[in-house]
């Protein structure tokens, strides 16, 4: 992928968007995978809204659903004023549990014999997807440019993936092979499977009361000759996370919730 096909490059570098009445012809470059994680739940997950819309406006939204009383994200997104515009999806969490491998016998219905090995193995992948993200990818496959499948409080289903980061990464190859970038958040520290992904950020911010003197630190980068590892970007500098963040904290005031950071 050319540093003009990467849309997270181009999300975080502005003089790398491309010109209004320019056309960048079809791109079915792989969709790179982003992670963000920090300590402030509410915060963390806004940055990913905001960042998944920048990089598509047509974003697929899912929000993994925890048993019990809704925690202040989810309140804060389900508030009359705040309506998500896009896709979403509010699921269980086991509704991102992943399937087992199709053995080769099982894929003979599917395909055709003269089907060229790497294609098999590639619906084999696909296949093994959780059924969640294999009905949202099958709609949201692009004909240009990658498609954003957004999963804010991963935290909520990184048991399912515990200890098994072989099926992880399967996940991000088969949903990056058909150029669908997987952005996850976690709030409650880094985790130990954001190494399988492209891009890695920290969102250092203690709470949304402060949010205007936290930074987005690159973690992991894909492009490093691009985008360094270890450059850090204040939140209140992108103008696209600044309008969420700034929403957000209006709405928070007027749902009379002051959404504190961690103790």
């Amino acid at each position: 992928m050319s540093p003009a096909r990467d849309p997270v490059v181009n999300a975080l570098e502005s003089r790398r968007e491309t010109h209004p009445g320019t056309d960048p012809g079809p791109d079915t470059s792989p969709g790179p995978s982003v992670f963000l994680w920090g300590t402030s739940p509410l915060v963390v997950n806004l940055v990913l809204y905001a960042l998944a819309r920048r990089m598509d406006p047509e974003f697929v939204w899912v929000n993994v659903r925890n048993h019990g009383a809704p925690d202040p994200f989810d309140e804060l997104l389900e508030s009359g004023s705040s309506k998500v515009r896009t896709e979403s999806d509010a699921i269980p969490p086991d509704g991102l549990r992943p399937n087992p491998p199709m053995r080769a016998r099982s894929l003979a219905s599917l395909v055709l014999l003269d089907d060229a090995p790497r294609d098999i193995d590639r619906l084999r992948r696909f296949m093994a997807l959780p059924v969640t993200a294999q009905e949202i990818a099958a709609r949201s496959v692009p004909t240009s440019g990658a498609r954003v499948l957004a999963i804010p409080n991963i935290d909520r289903v990184s048991h399912l993936y515990a200890g098994q980061p072989e099926t992880a990464w399967r996940v991000l190859r088969a949903l990056s092979e058909i150029s669908v970038s997987l952005m996850v958040a976690r709030g409650d520290g880094p985790g130990p499977l954001r190494a399988l992904f492209d891009y890695v950020f920290e969102v250092r911010a203690h709470d949304l009361t402060s949010w205007e003197s936290g930074v987005l630190v690159a973690e992991r980068s894909a492009r490093p000759e691009i985008f360094p590892v270890g450059r850090a970007l204040p939140l209140a500098d992108l103008a696209w996370a600044n309008d969420v963040l700034t929403a957000a904290t209006v709405r928070a005031r007027r749902l009379g919730a002051t959404f504190p950071g961690p103790a």
